[in-house]
C-alpha cells in the first residue's frame, strides 16, 4: 500500500473525529485525501484495495470514505432501523428503542421514569419532613451511553455520511466479537 501511485481520480474522506452519540448527528470531523504515495499510509489497506479496484474497472473517479474505530463491535455502528429491520432481533431492538424519545417505547419509558422519580420525590420529601431517612431512588432504565452502546457509532460517525449519497460499502470488522456467535451472540 505504501507503494501506491499518484491516483488523482481515487479519493478518501477519512472521519477524524471518533464519535459516539445517542442521537444522529448531522456533521461529523473529517477530511478528503488525494490517493498519492505519501497519504496512501493514512487509509485502510481494505478500503484502498477496493477503490483502486472499481476506479481501474468503472474508470470513473471514485471517492471512499472511512469511518472508523478500532476495538468495536458491530451494534454500536448499527443504526435502530437497522436492528427493527431484522425480524430475530425484534428483543434486541425493543431495547433499543427504549432510549429513542422518538418512538412509542421510547416516550413510554420516559414518562415511567418521570413517574417513578415523581413517586420518590412525594415520598424524599415526606420522609425529610419528618426527619426519617430517604428512601432508596427508583430503578431506572439507564442507556449504556458509551461507545460500545449500540448505535451510539453509527450516530456519531455514520449518520453525518448519509447525504453523501453513497452507492456501496464495504465492512471489515476485524475479529474482537468473532466468538460470539457460538456463545449467545448479542447477550454479551
Amino acid at each position: 500500500l505504501m507503494e501506491a501511485g499518484n491516483y488523482p481520480t481515487l479519493r478518501f474522506y477519512r472521519v477524524t473525529s471518533e464519535v459516539w452519540s445517542e442521537q444522529p448527528q448531522a456533521n461529523c470531523a473529517g477530511s478528503w485525501i488525494v490517493l498519492t504515495p505519501v497519504t496512501a499510509r493514512r487509509v485502510s489497506a481494505a478500503s484502498y484495495y477496493f477503490g483502486h479496484r472499481l476506479n481501474q474497472e468503472l474508470k470513473i473517479p471514485i471517492g471512499c470514505v472511512q469511518s472508523a474505530r478500532g476495538n468495536t463491535r458491530i451494534e454500536p455502528w448499527v443504526s435502530a432501523s437497522g436492528f427493527r429491520m431484522v425480524p430475530e432481533l425484534a428483543d434486541y431492538s425493543k431495547g433499543v428503542d427504549m432510549f429513542i424519545p422518538s418512538t412509542a417505547i421510547g416516550r413510554q419509558t420516559q414518562q415511567e421514569s418521570i413517574q417513578k422519580v415523581a413517586e420518590w420525590m412525594t415520598a424524599a420529601k415526606a420522609a425529610a419532613d419528618a426527619g426519617g431517612l430517604l428512601p432508596r431512588l427508583p430503578d431506572l432504565p439507564w442507556p449504556n451511553n458509551s461507545d460500545s452502546t449500540p448505535c451510539a457509532l453509527y450516530n456519531g460517525m455514520i449518520a453525518p455520511l448519509v447525504p453523501f449519497g453513497i452507492k456501496g460499502a464495504i465492512w471489515y470488522q476485524g475479529e474482537l466479537n468473532g466468538g460470539y456467535a457460538w456463545d449467545g451472540g448479542l447477550e454479551r
